[in-house]
């Protein structure tokens, strides 16, 4: 099998030329059906058969995190077709919580006042940066009017908005695993280590080890053998005082990940540090080789800026969903090995590829459409890929 290969195609057509359990883990972002921002390719779910090759490449054992939406209907949808094909869902998903969600409502008395023909009175100006939705491109609007109602019906709904359309804070990352062999998951692990075409089953808990920030205490664990088999492990035995630790104890290694992601500082300093993706990130990027951090123009950037959508001076990373590296690059750490293979199907803008190759994963993507396919490539162009043989 072909490794650092992306491919233009539907990825239903080219995963049927893969190996029965070739892949060591799937993390895609696939579309919601949602019509974001008015694109064609998210006007459905991926089909069914999709999530069937997805589940047939990957080995036993082998995790996979499904991005989704947390509108219910979507993600009710998206967990109902990794069950049904035969994916274990019996785990908790992770949320990725953000500040630079927009708000997607539509305002109700504006709606009122456009349905009966009547003008709004233009009262001043707003320059804070609004996205312009649904219009084929996406785009922002720098400045825009501010308005007050006219009818008595647009008066009646002042302030209100149609459904339930709340400003976006988190993302939901569907963790799904394909069913182990053996009758334990103990047995299963204890294979995987001479038995290459199965995977363990379990998550590297200590990759993503949140580190603690340089103020903070840190506690040293060291093992106590017990005088007997009766003496547990106790507050009062181990030095441990909850009320310095409000989310436990953070050691040496860092404190023990949860299923929640914090970008942007949302949570503020006092508690945004017990979940930081940004302070994850920070610690690992220092890791990364000298010739690689060079070119690697985005550090600590939560949602992707501008920065890191750049492609090049003249050249824009346009795709309207680009997901952050540092997610990427967290979630490969948790699910798999270096060396080992990632599957993203839907590549988009090629994010979690470049995950890949940060963490010293090989990788296979696949996209669809010929103008997010040409963005991966500029964006792998610039990473120096030493011995790994990059193929379009």
């Amino acid at each position: 099998m072909k490794k650092n290969v992306v491919y233009l195609g539907d990825s239903v057509q080219v995963l049927k030329d893969f190996e029965e359990n070739s892949i060591d883990m799937v993390l895609t972002d696939p579309p919601y059906g949602i019509s974001f921002m008015g694109r064609e390719w998210d006007t459905v779910l991926p089909p069914r058969e999709a999530f069937l090759e997805m589940f047939r490449v990957l080995k036993p054992g082998s995790w996979a995190f499904i991005m989704s939406s947390p509108r219910q209907d979507v993600f009710y949808r998206m967990m109902k077709m990794l069950e049904d094909v035969g994916f274990d869902i019996d785990f908790s998903s992770i949320y990725w919580t953000f500040g630079t969600g927009l708000p997607k409502s539509v305002d109700m008395g504006k709606l009122i006042d456009k349905k009966f023909g009547a003008e709004r009175k233009v009262v001043g100006k707003s320059n804070n940066k609004i996205m312009l939705e649904n219009l084929g491109e996406a785009g922002y609007k720098s400045e825009w009017d501010i308005t007050l109602p006219s009818t008595e019906e647009a008066k009646h709904f002042d302030g209100w908005a149609g459904g339930f359309n709340v400003k976006p804070a988190v993302e939901v990352i569907i963790v799904a695993m394909k069913p182990i062999t053996e009758k334990t998951y103990v047995d299963h692990a204890l294979r995987s280590i001479k038995d290459d075409s199965v995977n363990p089953g379990a998550i590297n808990i200590d990759a993503g080890r949140i580190p603690p920030n340089s103020d903070e205490k840190v506690d040293v664990i060291t093992k106590r053998k017990p005088t007997n088999e009766k003496q547990v492990f106790n507050q009062e035995n181990s030095g441990f005082k909850p009320e310095n630790y409000p989310f436990g104890s953070v050691t040496s290694k860092g404190r023990f990940p949860a299923n929640l992601l914090v970008s942007d500082n949302v949570l503020g300093d006092t508690f945004s540090r017990y979940f930081s993706l940004d302070n994850w990130w920070e610690k690992k990027v220092k890791e990364l080789p000298e010739e690689v951090q060079k070119v690697f123009p985005f550090l600590n950037v939560p949602k992707p800026s501008v920065s890191e959508k750049k492609i090049r001076s003249n050249e824009r990373n346009f795709h309207p969903t680009v997901k952050p590296v540092q997610l990427g690059s967290c979630l490969i750490s948790l699910g798999s090995r270096e060396g080992q293979l990632i599957l993203d199907p839907f590549a988009g803008s090629g994010s979690f590829l470049v995950s890949a190759f940060l963490m010293n994963r090989d990788f296979i993507g696949i996209e669809l459409e010929k103008e997010h396919y040409e963005i991966i490539q500029k964006r792998l162009e610039k990473y120096p890929i030493g011995t790994k043989q990059m193929r379009f």
